[in-house]
C-alpha cells in the first residue's frame, strides 16, 4: 500500500497538483499554494475490513460475483441488493473518476438529481403506465405517488426547460453517477443485474439536429477512451431505443462468456448489434418473390393465406403472435429460414413489451375469431420485396 500511495503522489506531483512527503504516522498531502496539508493515517491489513468467503453459494454463477464475494468486495443483503466494502468501493471510485475525466473532456457538467421522482412528471411523458412492473412505485402519506429513479429524462428536461430560455445557452451537457432502481424478476450475476445499480447518465440539450449529431459522435469517442483506460474486450453494437425513443443507440458491451445480453457480430466485418436490432440481408434467390405475389392475390381469407404459408419448408413461412397492449393480432412474414423476433416488433408497433409467439392450433383459432374490429398488423420482412405490402 505504501509503494502504490507513493506511486499516485508522484502522478499528482508531476501534474503540478501536489506535494507530498512521508511521515511516521501516515502521509502528509501539503497544496503547492502553501496552505496546510491533510493527513490520511494509514490503516493496518489486520484492522481492515475484508471479510473473505472460502465457500460461496450456490446463485454465484458468474465468475465475477465468485471473485468480488470471496475477496470482501461486496456483501449481499437481498436478492439484486449488495454493499459495497472498503476495497470495492476504492475500485469504484476509481472508475468514477475515469468516467469523470472523459465526460468533462467533452464538455460534461456533473450533477446530482434525486432518486425520488413524482408520478405527475412521469405521467406528462406517459411513461408512468407505460413502464411496466419493473419500475419501483410507492405513495407518500398524503397519497401522492413517487417511483424511485430507474432513469432521469424526466427530471433533466423539466430542470433544463425551466432554466435555459435561449438558445446562446447551448449547447449543455449535464450527466451524472448515481444509483438507479429496477425492481428486477430475477437478479443475477451479482452487480451485472440487480435491483439497485450505479449508472451514468448524460443529457445533451443542443440548438439543431447537426449539433446533435456532433454531440452524440463526441460522446461516444469519450466512450470509446473510457473503455480503454480499463483495458477492457468491448464491443459496439447497435442497440434498441426502447421507451426512451430516439434515432440513434449504440451500447458498449464487455464480451464475456457470461453475460446478460446476446450480441451478434459478423465475422467480416466490423459490423455488432443487440439481438433486438440486428438485422441481416438475405440473396433475392432464395424467396420466391413472385409466387408469394400470385398466392396472396388468389387467397379468399386470412386463415387460406395461413394455411399455405404457415409451413417452415416453403420459402416463405407465416406467424401469427398476439400482445397484451393491442386487441389486434400480428401476422408476419419472413423467409422460412429465418425467426420472427418479437423484441423487434415493438418499436414499429409502438408496445411496450414483446408479443407471444401463437402455436400452429392457438394461430387457427385466432384466424376464425377475426372481425373488423380486430384486423391483424401485417408486417412483411425487409429482405422480401415490398410491392405486395
Amino acid at each position: 500500500l505504501k509503494k502504490k500511495a507513493k506511486r499516485i503522489l508522484e502522478m499528482l506531483t508531476r501534474n503540478k497538483c501536489v506535494s507530498s512527503f512521508f511521515a511516521p504516522k501516515g502521509i502528509i498531502i501539503r497544496n503547492l499554494n502553501g496552505s496546510n496539508g491533510v493527513t490520511l493515517p494509514r490503516i493496518k491489513r489486520s484492522q481492515m475490513f475484508v471479510p473473505v468467503m472460502y465457500e460461496v453459494p450456490k446463485d454465484a454463477v458468474a465468475v465475477s460475483h465468485k471473485l468480488m464475494l470471496r475477496t470482501g468486495l461486496i456483501r449481499k443483503l437481498s436478492g439484486g441488493v449488495f454493499s459495497l466494502l472498503p476495497f470495492g468501493l476504492k475500485a469504484m471510485n476509481k472508475i468514477i473518476e475515469i468516467v469523470d475525466q472523459e465526460m468533462m473532456s467533452v464538455g460534461g457538467q456533473k450533477i446530482q438529481m434525486p432518486k425520488l421522482i413524482q408520478a405527475s412528471l412521469w405521467r406528462q411523458t406517459e411513461r408512468w403506465d407505460q413502464a411496466g412492473p419493473e419500475l419501483f412505485r410507492l405513495k407518500d402519506r398524503k397519497g401522492d405517488e413517487y417511483c424511485l429513479a430507474p432513469t432521469h429524462e424526466e427530471v433533466i428536461t423539466n430542470l433544463v426547460a425551466n432554466d435555459i430560455s435561449s438558445y446562446k445557452n447551448l449547447p449543455l451537457r449535464l450527466y451524472q453517477i448515481g444509483d438507479k432502481y429496477r425492481d428486477e424478476i430475477r437478479p443475477r450475476f451479482g452487480l451485472m443485474r440487480g435491483r439497485e445499480f450505479m449508472m451514468k447518465d448524460m443529457y445533451s440539450f443542443d440548438s439543431s439536429i447537426e449539433e446533435a449529431h456532433q454531440a452524440y459522435d463526441e460522446i461516444t469517442q469519450a466512450y470509446h477512451r473510457v473503455m480503454k483506460r480499463l483495458d477492457l474486450p468491448y464491443a459496439v453494437a447497435e442497440a434498441d431505443s426502447g421507451n426512451i425513443g430516439g434515432s440513434r443507440s449504440h451500447e458498449f458491451q464487455v464480451t464475456a462468456e457470461t453475460g446478460e445480453d446476446l450480441l451478434l457480430r459478423c465475422t467480416c466485418c466490423s459490423y455488432a448489434a443487440n439481438v433486438e436490432t440486428a438485422s441481416g440481408h438475405f440473396s433475392s434467390s432464395i424467396c420466391d418473390v413472385a409466387g408469394f405475389q400470385d398466392n396472396l392475390a388468389q387467397v379468399n381469407s386470412l386463415v387460406d393465406l395461413y394455411r399455405h404459408y404457415a409451413n417452415p419448408t416453403k420459402q416463405i413461412k407465416a406467424v401469427l403472435l398476439k400482445s397484451t397492449d393491442t386487441k389486434n393480432p400480428i401476422l408476419v412474414f419472413l423467409p422460412g429460414q429465418r425467426q420472427v423476433n418479437p423484441y423487434k416488433l415493438k418499436s414499429p408497433l409502438g408496445i411496450s413489451s414483446p408479443p407471444e409467439i401463437l402455436q400452429r392450433d392457438d394461430a387457427k383459432e385466432m384466424c376464425l375469431q377475426l372481425t373488423s374490429e380486430n384486423n391483424p398488423y401485417v408486417i412483411i420482412d425487409n429482405s422480401l420485396d415490398k410491392e405486395f405490402c
